[in-house]
């Protein structure tokens, strides 16, 4: 740079006759281009600077996952041979579950956060069609709140979960509701199912976990640090909450 303003000195005063303003008009674009091209290279910079991140990001979440995999393969290689078709099932339901967090991810241009709500949707649809359960009605009460990418996959999981158990054990019959509550308050998530259906006995049993499904959950709200809990009131109604 220093060279090329070298080389307009000499052939302005030395090379050539021209006045004044002319010399400062060539310096004065001079002077501009150069602020271009710096301006150019640091966002070339901060552009790789960006994909290096984020690929050290996809393999963060790529070997969380297969770790989550890795957990779940452990935890169901202890069932009974004579439940085989439904310990695959819901395998495949949790699998699915994280699937859906990484298809919104995407779609979408924030590779960070993603729009819970949006999730829950596409694992309601998902569960209500495998599990035979359409004519149940479920009823969601939330607004597009986001979430980060650490706390999406264990909430999405944790969600699959609960409305997997009221849509498999809460009705007697195929008739029943279900309400799904999820928003912000403060600098708190609050994820709410609430079923009308048969309840559960012992509301502390998800406490010291037997089945699968509770052991997930428990292990998985620790993950995320929050807190869980089961009231049976004319039904159901299962409470997670963590923080922001």
């Amino acid at each position: 740079m220093l060279y090329c303003l070298i080389l307009i000195f000499i052939d302005e005063f030395y090379l050539k006759e021209h006045d004044v303003v002319y010399t400062a008009d060539r310096i004065g674009l001079f002077f501009m281009f150069s602020v271009i091209l710096i301006l150019t290279v640091r966002a070339l910079y901060g552009s790789v600077q960006e994909k290096n991140e984020l690929i050290q990001e996809i393999h963060h979440r790529v070997r969380n996952n297969l770790q989550v995999i890795s957990g779940l393969v452990e935890m169901h290689s202890g069932s009974g041979k004579e439940n085989l078709q439904i310990i695959l099932s819901d395998f495949q339901n949790r699998i699915l579950a994280i699937s859906e967090v990484h298809n919104y991810l995407y779609k979408s241009e924030n590779y960070f956060e993603i729009d819970f709500v949006e999730v829950m949707d596409k694992i309601i649809l998902n569960l209500s069609h495998r599990l035979g359960k359409r004519s149940i009605k479920i009823e969601t009460e939330a607004e597009s709140t986001f979430l980060r990418i650490e706390n999406a996959i264990p909430c999405a999981m944790i969600f699959n979960e609960l409305l997997s158990n009221s849509l498999k054990h809460a009705f007697s019959s195929d008739m029943g509701k279900i309400v799904i509550r999820f928003h912000k308050e403060g600098n708190k998530y609050r994820l709410q199912i609430e079923d009308n259906g048969s309840g559960i006995s012992d509301s502390k049993t998800w406490l010291k976990p037997k089945t699968s499904g509770f052991k997930l959950i428990q292990l998985l709200t620790r993950q995320i640090k929050g807190d869980f809990q089961i009231l049976s009131d004319s039904g159901s109604i299962a409470v997670l909450e963590f923080n922001a």
